[in-house]
């Protein structure tokens, strides 16, 4: 100044972390209906400081980013940076739909009738297995099934789909010998 004296002032600039805006994950449904075998895996944390942290509230513990033997429902996924920033998000895991048949109800025929046996389905299923097995040995492909009992007979059928899901139901056909 014009006296003469000077002074100093030292200020430390701080950068303002970027927050955490978002995740790019992959996340895969359980296979059938209750099945623990969901999975999320998180690929990149979008913004924030690394290194990172997670905490899957309501999950079985995985790795920092990969977490499996998931079951259906909901849980939250909290992501920290070095920062001390966090970014929560809901990880929203859907059963799948349940897979069922029906054969019918028990039914009685006269000696030497037939009986369509059919297997009303809904999703749609891979493969039918019908029991007792002996008397189906072709028909893995095939919905509807004719018998012919020459007495009291008890037929089932377990159907699979892709994920390897089953459903099964059993009918009794009783014979009228008289």
């Amino acid at each position: 100044n014009i006296n003469g004296c000077s002074d100093t002032t030292h200020v430390v600039v701080l950068q303002l972390s970027v927050p955490i805006t978002g995740l790019d994950m992959a996340l895969m449904e359980p296979s059938c209906p209750g099945a623990g075998d969901g999975e999320l895996q998180v690929n990149s944390v979008l913004g924030g400081t690394a290194p990172f942290s997670s905490v899957f509230i309501g999950a079985p513990t995985g790795s920092i980013f990969d977490f499996t033997y998931l079951l259906p429902g909901n849980y939250t996924l909290r992501v920290l940076d070095a920062q001390g920033c966090y970014f929560d998000t809901t990880i929203v895991l859907l059963d799948p739909l349940l897979l069922t048949v029906d054969l019918g109800p028990d039914q009685t025929i006269v000696l030497g009738d037939s009986v369509l046996l059919e297997a009303l389905t809904g999703p749609q299923p891979v493969r039918y297995l019908w029991a007792p097995a002996e008397l189906f040995p072709d028909a893995a492909e095939s919905a509807a099934q004719v018998v012919r009992p020459v007495e009291n007979t008890t037929y089932g059928v377990t159907i699979v789909n892709g994920n390897g899901c089953t459903a099964s139901d059993w009918v009794t056909i009783f014979v009228n010998t008289n």
